[in-house]
């Protein structure tokens, strides 16, 4: 998936991923940009390679690593959310309305 044309570069180029955000908020990043994913499936994406499966708790690391991972696309106009179905929840990529705008100087009279 590195390389590959992604919404953070509006079909304008090729973003490298790996440059600016984490491993585990790279994978889930990825695996939500091909389609939306329940928890279960983003620590199976995220602990894939661990004999042990990962932590008993890896659902909080899942939140965790999608807050973190918000709070670098939220510059960009993005976000990772969870459609409601509660365990169910599928996380999906949607925009943000109010993506970057630009701010007014203050001037005082």
């Amino acid at each position: 998936m590195l390389g590959e044309c992604c919404p953070l570069c509006a079909g304008k180029g090729q973003v490298d991923l790996s440059y600016w955000l984490p491993r585990q908020q790279r994978l889930i990043f990825e695996a939500v940009l091909k389609r939306p994913r329940t928890c279960v499936e983003l620590q199976d994406v995220l602990y894939a390679d661990d004999p042990s499966g990962g932590p008993d708790r890896a659902d909080r690391i899942v939140w965790v690593q999608v807050n973190n991972l918000n709070s670098r696309l939220a510059p960009r106009g993005l976000r990772v959310t969870a459609a409601p179905g509660g365990r169910g929840a599928r996380y999906h990529i949607e925009r943000l309305h109010d993506a970057v705008k630009p701010v007014a100087p203050h001037v005082e009279n």
